[in-house]
This record gives structure tokens, C-alpha cells and sequence, in this order.
């Protein structure tokens, strides 16, 4: 009898034993869905924090693994009803909301994008429209129709290029298009899928980019300022002088820029120029993005305080030269622009952080490495948690305020729509 007892209590602790196992395995595979996204998408492992090696920082999205080994395919944003609804809702500003509230209109065409949009309770107003955002707003545009199907936004993309080709021709108010936002490299990215959706208008997209090549936020000393030797890109160095506290210059050129808004032109100038060399083979193209790169680094390497502002933008420019060049020094400077950034994630702000979704779309497209899908996963989430107004639907340029900038928005939601569609594959 007591052997009986004995065998028995045996088989019921090797039951629960068992139970216990079972649970932990179904526990370990469960889903973990992020907040604050529509369909949610699966909470990613965080990623190792080691900016030399290019693995990200721990956003305490879960256990630390090296992503490098993780070859599982991410299922990120499902193409639900509650996805599509996001993108679809924020749309809004750049058509619905933004073309009621503009009173400038062309030739009685779609309203031009107004620079920003500012929100007091339920009254809205525009700060005016601004025909340099025609690229961004495009750029989103097509990226939303190539997710969506959506074939109610093809004559808003057709009619903002029909101005877009007439501003070119004919100027407007006296100006051509003046890059003071992404232009070259935003259009680059879609100019293929215009051709083919828009074959009337497929040499629009290169006709902007050309008729802004010498209008970027040029200081007339710079085209005979000392050309760059392209083979050569101290990055070690750079990345040096930008994680310690040495504050001297990287070059003495009396062309550094001297507030943060010319930085800021800088930056945008650094990013576009190598597409002009890229797309149709300039010869300046090079030179030009190499030189307002340098003159940027220096920037962010005498201001510290402002050391990761546009970083993103730059990481870019790096990466163009390095399409252009297969100079690996610009590969792992901008591989670094990534990673101080994504360590930095809960310092930057807004714009910082879409740069960087841009940044990390890039080298995603030109490694293939899983890690810079993990990276946008995470900064997606930061964004529209901390950002999204839920009521305009679209991203604030602080917390403070409700105040949209169209460019920022634009960017974004250009990301967001090419995100749904090849980040779920």
C-alpha cells in the first residue's frame, strides 16, 4: 500500500513538472503587441547597445539579443482595417484638412501645401502654403498609393505634379524651387513608380531635382571654396571628435555655419546634393553633398549641445557618397549616424527621430540587415506614442504645442506607408 502511495505521488509530480514545462514554452512563443498601433504590431527583442559594432540600445522592449543572428521574419503592421485606417486618417493633412484651410490656390488646381498647421481647440489655420513642399508631399502621396491601392489619391498626385512641371517652366512669384526641405532625395526614391503610374509627367521628378541644383543655401564663396578629396573621409576621427568632449574644429573654413537654421540647410543641402551625380550624373553633385557634409560634421563637432540634431540627414549623405564612391569609411560613418541616434532615441525630438526612420530605411535597402528593421519598429512606436495627435491625426513638432510642420508629416507618413508594405513581408 504505501508503495502504491508512493508511485502515485511520483506520477502526480511528474504531471505537474511536465505542466509547468508546458506552460513556460507557451509563455516563451507568446505574441507581445505594442501599444498605441492600430492592428499592433509584434514587440521586437531589444537590440545589444554597441554603437562601434552597429547594434542598438535597450528601449526595455524586452530580453537583449544580437539581431544580427535573428533571421526571423518580422510580422509588423498586418494590412488590417485598423493599419490602413492610420494611414489613411493622416492623409488628411496634406489633402482634406490642408486644402480647405489654404486660400492660396494655382490656376484653380489642388491647393499648394501650406508649411504647417496650427491647432487651437477644434480651430485650425494654415501659416501659408509653400510650393517647396510639392516633393515631400508627393513622395508620401505615392507611397500611401503603392501600399494602398488607393486609387483616389492618383489625380492629387497627378495635379501636384502638373504644378510641380509648371513651376519649372514658368517660376513662381519669380522663384524656381529652392531646397529648403528634402527635394532630390525624396523624389530619387519614387521617380521609377512615377514613370510607371504617371508615364506623361515620368521626367517631372528630375526636373525638380535639376532646377533646384543651384538654388540649395549656397554661399556663392562655396563653389570656389577647396574641392574635397572623395576617397578620402577621416570617419574615425569624426566619430572621435563628436563622442568626446574635443570641441576643435575638423576644418578651418570661415563657410561653417553660423545658427542652427543654416545648419539646418546644410544638412538638407548634404543629403540632396549627391542625388544630382547619383540621378543624372552632374559633376558637382559629389563635391557639393561632400562639402556640406563636412561643413555640417563641424558644426556638430563645435556645438555639442546640438551634437545629434540632423545626424540622420547626415548619416544619409554619407551613405549617397558611399553608393557613389564604395568608399567603406562612409558606410560605417553612417552605420554610426544609426546608432548614436537610436542610443539617443528617448533624447530626440521629432524631427530627429523621423530622420533617422529615414536614415535606417536607407541602409536597411543597402544591407539587407535585419537591424535596421528592428530600429524603425522601435522609433515608429516612440513616434506615435509621444507624438501622434489622435484628434488631427498626424504628428506634432512638439509635445507642447499642436503644431504640425507638413515636411516632418510628410516624411513620415511617406515611411509609414513604404513600412506597412515591405517591412511586413
Amino acid at each position: 500500500m504505501a508503495n502504491n502511495k508512493k508511485v502515485i505521488i511520483g506520477v502526480t509530480i511528474t504531471a505537474f513538472l511536465f505542466l509547468v514545462l508546458l506552460l513556460v514554452l507557451v509563455l516563451s512563443k507568446s505574441k507581445h503587441i505594442i501599444p498605441g498601433m492600430p492592428g499592433g504590431i509584434n514587440k521586437p527583442t531589444a537590440i545589444q547597445s554597441n554603437s562601434q559594432t552597429g547594434n542598438g540600445s535597450n528601449l526595455s522592449l524586452g530580453k537583449t539579443i544580437k539581431t544580427e543572428s535573428n533571421t526571423t521574419k518580422l510580422k509588423t503592421l498586418p494590412k488590417t482595417k485598423g493599419a490602413k485606417k492610420q494611414v489613411v486618417q493622416s492623409l488628411e493633412i496634406f489633402v482634406n484638412k490642408q486644402a480647405n484651410l489654404s486660400t492660396t490656390q494655382t490656376n484653380n488646381k489642388v491647393s499648394l501645401p501650406s508649411a504647417s498647421v496650427i491647432c487651437d481647440g477644434n480651430k485650425c489655420t494654415t501659416t501659408g502654403s509653400d510650393k517647396q513642399l510639392i516633393p515631400l508631399t508627393v513622395y508620401a502621396l505615392y507611397n500611401y498609393y503603392v501600399y494602398s491601392g488607393d486609387k483616389n489619391v492618383l489625380p492629387k498626385i497627378n495635379n501636384l505634379l502638373a504644378q510641380a512641371d509648371e513651376i519649372v517652366d514658368k517660376g513662381y512669384n519669380n522663384w524656381p524651387f529652392q531646397p529648403v526641405y528634402l527635394h532630390c532625395s525624396v523624389l530619387y526614391d519614387i521617380h521609377k513608380g512615377i514613370a510607371k503610374d504617371f508615364p506623361d509627367k515620368k521626367d517631372v521628378p528630375e526636373r525638380v531635382c535639376r532646377n533646384g541644383a543651384g538654388n540649395y543655401y549656397i554661399d556663392g564663396a562655396l563653389e570656389k571654396s577647396t574641392l574635397s578629396n572623395l576617397s578620402s573621409f577621416p570617419s574615425q576621427s569624426i566619430i572621435y571628435k563628436l563622442d568626446t568632449k574635443n570641441v576643435s574644429s575638423l576644418i578651418i573654413n570661415k563657410l561653417i555655419p553660423k545658427t542652427p537654421q543654416t545648419f539646418d540647410y546644410y544638412a538638407i543641402a548634404a543629403a540632396d546634393y549627391p542625388y544630382h551625380y547619383l540621378w543624372y550624373q552632374y559633376k558637382n553633385g559629389l563635391q557639393f553633398g561632400r562639402k556640406y557634409l563636412d561643413l555640417s560634421l563641424d558644426y556638430l563637432v563645435t556645438h555639442k549641445n546640438d551634437y545629434t540634431n540632423n545626424l540622420g540627414l547626415l548619416g544619409v549623405s554619407a551613405l549617397n557618397l558611399y553608393q557613389a564612391t564604395k568608399n567603406n569609411e562612409y558606410l560605417k560613418f553612417a552605420q554610426y549616424a544609426s546608432s548614436k541616434n537610436f542610443d539617443n532615441t528617448n533624447k530626440l525630438g521629432v524631427r530627429d527621430l523621423v530622420y533617422s526612420l529615414y536614415l535606417n530605411d536607407k541602409l536597411y535597402e543597402q544591407t539587407n540587415r535585419e537591424l535596421y528593421k528592428n530600429r524603425n519598429i522601435s522609433i515608429f512606436n516612440k513616434i506615435y506614442s509621444d507624438y501622434y495627435d489622435k484628434e488631427f491625426k498626424a504628428i506634432l513638432s512638439n509635445k507642447n504645442q499642436r503644431w504640425f510642420d507638413t515636411d516632418i508629416n510628410a516624411l513620415y507618413l511617406g515611411l509609414l506607408s513604404k513600412y506597412i508594405n515591405i517591412y511586413n513581408k
